[in-house]
């Protein structure tokens, strides 16, 4: 394994630190998600907006939507069912893409068109503003 992939060099101790951190707890998360859906004490997989990041803002996805479809610009739409297969399908879109994510906000199906952004530091996948 390259060196730079873990402890990448243009990146500070601590920022290593956090992102590790981040990606423990998202690996613990998929972990608990994984064991509730197996045992059957949980049904259907809902992905919510909790909250919208301040360089998001003027985007039209507002906390509370419910994720259920990705579309790259050019691209087929992938239906969202657990957040292990978001965070995998989010490492094939480039940095940069135009998508259009298919949310339920309450009982109507909204589309928002958004352009993909680096992840923030911390932060194990790409995301969209």
């Amino acid at each position: 394994m390259d060196r730079n992939e873990v402890c990448p060099q243009d990146q500070s101790a601590e920022q290593v630190e956090e992102t590790g951190k981040a990606q423990m707890t998202a690996s613990q998360d998929s972990a608990v998600i994984a064991a509730l859906v197996e045992t059957g004490k949980a049904g259907a997989m809902h992905l919510t907006v909790t909250e919208v990041a301040e360089q998001q803002t003027s985007t039209e996805v507002q906390a509370g939507d419910v994720l259920e479809t990705i579309t790259p610009e050019g691209g087929q739409a992938t239906t969202i069912t657990s957040f292990s297969q978001l965070k995998e399908l989010m490492t094939t879109i480039a940095e940069g893409t135009r998508v259009t994510l298919g949310v339920r906000r309450g009982d109507q199906q909204v589309a928002a068109a958004l352009t993909t952004i680096a992840p923030r530091r911390g932060r194990p996948v790409p995301c969209w503003g």
